[in-house]
């Protein structure tokens, strides 16, 4: 068998990300692109934010791993992609290589994003730096939405606290009514941006592939370098920032200069593999394993701990616990599951009641859709006028929202994955949801 452009695509639906995130493998792929590629010395800021990109924003470093996966479980005898060359060859083993000359980029980021993320950055910063001189805090808490709010509801209700407004690129109508409501409120408050360059900006747009990789790894790194300036009246900073690549470089400035950062997860995803702070509170065990394994210094804490098993039943109400995978081109295998889950249940529930409820960050456009095709799903936000409560999601830290409101089912037909990131729950296939439901 050969993968090439027309069989690629089948082998990318094969593995999920958290599959993806969880493998030794997709750290073997990072350091041989690295070292061959970009030539960063190993442990500098330079490489850490190269690792951290190719991490969360490389769809080739995504399928280079679905590549090995899928060649490890059938006979493959030759390859035939531009991006995977003879630097792989310690990976692809008795498989033949075809090398090409075409060079590539590796970050999946598209100018139209980093131009729109640089250009609200540099909005929100005009507001911060007409109000720095009157900011004199000992605490400071990072804000890019309401879900920042509630982790660190405590210390916003404090005097000495002022809030830091970020842009919220994914979801900007959800930004709108958080600003909205946190102007609102009697706190002190500013938005704030990176301070992102247009020089480095320009040096992308008109750079092509693995020179525009590293013009974009030279934009990032300086406005985060100079970022740190930001916080020169903060002694204590109270953040959730684990997706951000570059935030390392920030943090470790300031902890060098003795503040304090605690940061706590806002969900159970896996984000930057190295990270900076002096506190990190983590959903559970399996979180912290992922980044404590590189970020040893770190002083680590769990906010849930596993939970004895409720019956594994199917009540008469079940809530499914949808996610936002379609707005991911790289999140295929999890999509199709999600719908292929919502075709189960849609068709094959006759005495029981099935509710949704939406991600936040979905497209009005979208829940349209998915209600007008699953027409025997009724949206509900909440759930405290419901009793006897099944719920179903594919791997949403929601779980931990809801476990006490009913039994939850996750999804999966790689079941090892599920219990690796959320311990001992329930997880079911989809063919064991079929029978499931009938019971």
């Amino acid at each position: 068998m050969e993968i090439n452009f027309t069989t690629y695509p089948s082998i990318l639906k094969k593995k999920t990300l958290l599959d993806f995130k969880l493998s030794d493998i997709s750290h073997n792929i990072i350091r041989i692109i690295i070292k061959d590629k970009f030539k960063f010395k190993e442990g500098s800021n330079a490489y850490k934010l190269c690792y951290n990109y190719l991490f969360l924003n490389s769809n080739i470093v995504f399928g280079i791993y679905c590549c090995y996966e899928f060649c490890k479980h059938n006979k493959v005898d030759l390859i035939d992609l531009p991006f995977i060359d003879k630097s792989f060859t310690c990976l692809f083993v008795d498989v033949k290589i075809i090398s090409s000359s075409k060079t590539y980029s590796f970050f999946s980021e598209s100018n139209t994003k980093l131009i729109l993320k640089t250009l609200l950055h540099k909005f929100y910063r005009i507001f911060f730096l007409l109000n720095k001189n009157k900011i004199k805090n000992e605490n400071i808490v990072k804000y890019w939405c309401d879900v920042d709010e509630k982790l660190h509801l405590s210390v916003i209700k404090t005097k000495n606290t002022i809030i830091f407004i970020f842009p919220f690129v994914n979801n900007l109508k959800r930004a709108f009514l958080s600003i909205k409501k946190i102007y609102s409120s009697s706190n002190k408050k500013t938005l704030i941006g990176l301070p992102y360059s247009f020089k480095t900006l320009f040096r992308i747009v008109f750079s092509k592939n693995l020179y525009r990789d590293l013009a974009i790894i030279d934009h990032e790194y300086k406005a985060y370098n100079l970022h740190a300036n930001d916080y020169d009246s903060a002694t204590n900073i109270y953040t959730s920032d684990e997706f951000l690549t570059g935030i390392f470089i920030t943090n470790n400035i300031l902890i060098n200069n003795k503040k304090s950062i605690i940061n706590k997860a806002h969900g159970i995803g896996f984000y930057s593999p190295f990270i900076s702070y002096t506190e990190f509170e983590c959903f559970n065990e399996g979180q912290k394993l992922f980044y404590n394994t590189i970020n040893t210094k770190i002083n680590y804490k769990t906010r849930f701990n596993s939970v004895k098993l409720l019956d594994n039943q199917i009540k008469s109400n079940i809530v499914i616990i949808h996610q936002n995978f379609e707005d991911y081109k790289h999140r295929n295998l999890e999509n199709l599951m999600q719908l292929s889950v919502f075709k189960i249940l849609n068709f094959s529930i006759l005495n029981k009641k099935i509710y949704i409820k939406f991600h936040p960050n979905i497209k009005n456009k979208t829940k349209k859709d998915f209600l007008e095709t699953f027409e025997n799903f009724t949206e509900i936000s909440d759930l405290n006028s419901l009793s006897e409560i099944s719920f179903i999601g594919i791997s949403s830290t929601a779980y931990y929202d809801f476990r006490d409101s009913g039994n939850f089912f996750f999804i999966s037909n790689n079941k090892d994955t599920i219990f690796k990131i959320f311990g001992n729950v329930n997880c079911l296939s989809e063919d064991e949801l079929k029978i499931k439901i009938l019971e």
